[in-house]
C-alpha cells in the first residue's frame, strides 16, 4: 500500500496523523539494461528536484540517447506527485505529466504531453537505481520503459530521503 504525502500533520479531537516526508534531489546517470527499449544500452539521466513539502517547486527532468536518436521528457510544479510507502521502505515513486521531445538524425522529431512514472529505489547492495517510464496516449513513438537503471556513483550525486 502507499500513501500519497503531503508532509503535513493534521490534528483533530479524536486522531493524529502520522507525517511522511520524501525527497529526491540531484543527479543520476546509468545505462539503459532493458532489452526491449530501443534505448537499451544508452546512458539515461536523471534531474530531480523532488520535496514533499513544497509541491510547487518540484522538477523532474530525464533524457536518455544519442546523437543519432534522443528523448528529453520535463515535468514540474503541481505535476509532479510523490508516493512513500507507508511502511517506510526504501522506495519511492513519482509520478505525473510532462511534456516530451524525441528528436532523431533519420526523421522528424516528435513531441507532446506524456504520463511518467518515476520509481527510485536502493537495490540490494544499497546502491539507488531508477526506472521511468513514459507514455504517451497520443504518439507511441514517446513511450519509454528504461528498466531499473543502476546510478553510477562517480558521475552521480542523486539523493534520496524518506522519513517517517
Amino acid at each position: 500500500a502507499t500513501h500519497t504525502t503531503t508532509c503535513t500533520t493534521s490534528i483533530s479531537t479524536t486522531t493524529t496523523k502520522k507525517e511522511y516526508c520524501c525527497c529526491l534531489s540531484g543527479t543520476g546517470k546509468g545505462c539503459v539494461p532493458y532489452c526491449c527499449d530501443e534505448f537499451l544500452n544508452h546512458t539515461a539521466a536523471l534531474y530531480a528536484f523532488v520535496y514533499c513539502s513544497d509541491a510547487k517547486n518540484r522538477t523532474i527532468r530525464y533524457s536518455v540517447g544519442n546523437d543519432d536518436v534522443n528523448l528529453h521528457m520535463n515535468a514540474s510544479g503541481c505535476n509532479v506527485k510523490m508516493q512513500c510507502s507507508i511502511q517506510c521502505a526504501d522506495k519511492l515513486v513519482i509520478y505525473g505529466k510532462g511534456y516530451a521531445e524525441k528528436h532523431s538524425k533519420y526523421s522528424p522529431d516528435i513531441s507532446g504531453r506524456v504520463e511518467f512514472i518515476l520509481t527510485v529505489r536502493n537495490n540490494v547492495l544499497g546502491r539507488l537505481e531508477f526506472r521511468m517510464e513514459i507514455n504517451s496516449e497520443t504518439n507511441a513513438n514517446l513511450n519509454h520503459d528504461s528498466g531499473f537503471v543502476q546510478i553510477k556513483i562517480s558521475i552521480s550525486d542523486l539523493y534520496m530521503e524518506i522519513c517517517c
